[in-house]
């Protein structure tokens, strides 16, 4: 997943989420309801107003084997 945001990738996201998930993002983000709505509503305008941004995965949080 981190690869694919790296990769700025759009359309094939839902690879990696529910089509039916929910974005809870901090005060002034709001509340994303399903795919689309993240992507068209978040996902698309963030990476446009921070084309050259990275991530980086630095911690993970595991249940199980």
């Amino acid at each position: 997943m981190v690869a694919a945001l790296n990769n700025h990738r759009i359309e094939d996201i839902g690879e990696f989420f529910s089509f039916t998930f929910n974005w809870f993002g901090n005060y002034g983000c709001g509340t994303k309801k399903g795919l689309k709505e993240f992507q068209n509503n978040w996902q698309v305008p963030f990476q446009k107003a921070f084309s050259n941004k990275i991530c980086i995965d630095e911690a993970r949080i595991v249940v199980g084997e």
